[in-house]
């Protein structure tokens, strides 16, 4: 274990967040003000002590074998068309080595191995939320990557894994989104929602809600697919799929939502 048995942190929660479009919360983008508000606000909302350290889950990493990363001198700046200021924004965080160690050990001995732990540096699904998080820079931070297969059990696997880091410390946070059909998004930071995608997009919110609720979420999550117009809130899976390893680090917690908007939860 890293945590001395005199100082036992309490259990810290598994925590999905929406990270927005790129690095507009960031910018004072009009369609991020609520989020940006949220994302500011969620540790001390939600009464969460200040962690040892925090492994992210970004929807920006993807590998065939389950990685690790401490960051590296630079962020990656997985954007473009954005004005300069994005690609001038620091977070310098340090790497949690001594935790991603202790990740390595636990999912290789869950059969997820060899994970390597590398220097890639954070994408904007890790600095983005955090620069809004905990602005200091002053908890480290490591990454988990996703894998390329996008399998919902074994992702929810992953997160049983992860979630014995609760009890050590360590915030686990799924930085994705609740919906990511960029077509819908685009019109509803604009202002523009057309009623027929706030239909479907409402639909599938309330499927999740319930789901997120539920005793057995992680293993109706893994359904998703089923879910009212999933595959036009998600034509791609890799938002959601964070998602999925918070439930299984919740290790049956019910969930609850914090924060809700058109543009994600």
């Amino acid at each position: 274990t890293i945590v001395d048995a005199n100082t036992m942190p309490k259990h810290l929660p598994a925590l999905f967040i929406s990270h927005g479009g790129g690095p507009l919360p960031l910018l004072g983008d009009q369609g991020h003000e609520s989020l940006s508000r949220c994302l500011s606000r969620v540790a001390t909302e939600m009464s969460i002590q200040r962690p040892q350290a925090i492994c992210v889950v970004s929807a920006h990493w993807e590998e065939s074998s389950v990685q690790i990363s401490v960051g590296s001198d630079s962020l990656l700046y997985d954007y473009y068309g954005f004005p300069k200021p994005a690609y001038a924004l620091k977070y310098k965080a340090k790497g949690a080595m001594r935790e991603a160690v202790r990740a390595k050990e636990l999912l290789e001995q869950a059969s997820f191995g060899p994970v390597n732990i590398v220097k890639r540096g954070f994408d904007h699904g890790v600095f983005v939320p955090l620069k809004l998080m905990y602005p200091s820079a002053d908890v480290p931070v490591f990454q988990i990557s996703l894998l390329e297969s996008m399998d919902p059990k074994t992702h929810v696997e992953i997160g049983k894994v992860l979630g014995q880091l609760r009890d050590e410390g360590i915030l686990i946070l799924g930085s994705g989104m609740s919906l990511h059909n960029m077509d819908v998004l685009m019109k509803a930071m604009g202002g523009r929602p057309e009623p027929e995608s706030r239909d479907r997009c409402e639909a599938f919110h309330e499927w999740l809600k319930q789901a997120c609720h539920n005793e057995s979420a992680a293993k109706l999550l893994c359904e998703w697919e089923t879910a009212p117009f999933a595959r036009y809130c998600h034509p791609r899976e890799e938002h959601f799929v964070p998602l999925l390893v918070c439930a299984g680090a919740a290790n049956g917690d019910k969930g609850r939502f914090f924060w809700e908007d058109a543009i994600g939860a």
